[in-house]
């Protein structure tokens, strides 16, 4: 059984306009009215860092969500929450999918704020939020196959090796330009919001986010219309 998944208007499709829509204004009109300088002022006020925050900044955790510094962060990020979103918002509704977006995101931007070593590295992207979304899955759905750089994956072994990697490259304190500490806190906030405040159990015979679970699930692109499906094998 084949459901698609970009039939209606969705929570889903509206951040990820939000987040297209902050991508173009930021890097095409700042960057036409007023230079790379104005850009990086623009960073500098919505992308999140510790010591602004600390400061009275108590808008960048949010505004950091919508804000990335490249084309292809933007592309990553978006595909990501485009596909993850729309099974999680099908079975949670658009209010309880919301709350676990913003819960994760949020989540992300506390784990930088309290333990990032440099107080003065902005961070930006809306990883964090991603990463809650795939802990959520995870919990929902453990089985469910996810195509990972073209190679199906589980989405339990794909949160747990999300969480290993980005403990261990916290830890390290080499991010190369990535917040490993905002993806680890993304995936804490969605598995804690999905654990105890939804009730959901990981490993039980029936999923209570709404239905049953689905034993067999891939995310599949057709580049010809565009648009991501879910196939399914089977149900139990």
């Amino acid at each position: 059984m084949i459901d698609r998944l970009n039939s209606r208007f969705s929570a889903t499709h509206l951040i990820v306009f939000a987040n297209v829509i902050v991508h173009v204004v930021l890097h095409l009109g700042l960057l036409l009215m007023g230079g790379f300088a104005a850009l990086q002022a623009a960073f500098g006020v919505l992308g999140l860092s510790p010591a602004a925050f600390w400061s009275g900044a108590v808008w960048q955790p949010f505004t950091s969500l919508f804000v990335h510094g490249s084309f292809l962060h933007l592309l990553v990020n978006m595909i990501g929450i485009w596909s993850l979103g729309g099974l999680l918002e099908r079975s949670l509704g658009r209010g309880r999918y919301l709350w676990l977006y913003l819960i994760s995101g949020l989540t992300g931007s506390l784990f930088v704020i309290l333990f990032q070593g440099d107080p003065n590295m902005p961070n930006v992207g809306a990883s964090g939020a991603l990463a809650g979304l795939l802990a959520a899955l995870a919990l929902r759905d453990p089985e469910a196959r996810l195509l990972v750089f073209f190679f199906p994956v589980r989405a339990r072994t794909a949160a747990i090796g999300f969480a290993v990697f980005s403990l261990l490259f916290s830890l390290v304190g080499d991010g190369g330009g990535i917040s490993h500490l905002g993806h680890l806190g993304g995936l804490v906030g969605g598995f804690v919001y999905a654990r105890f405040a939804l009730g959901q159990i990981s490993g039980s015979g029936a999923s209570r986010f709404g239905g049953p679970r689905v034993q067999e699930q891939t995310l599949v692109y057709d580049p010809w219309t565009r648009r991501f499906y879910v196939v399914h094998s089977g149900r139990r």
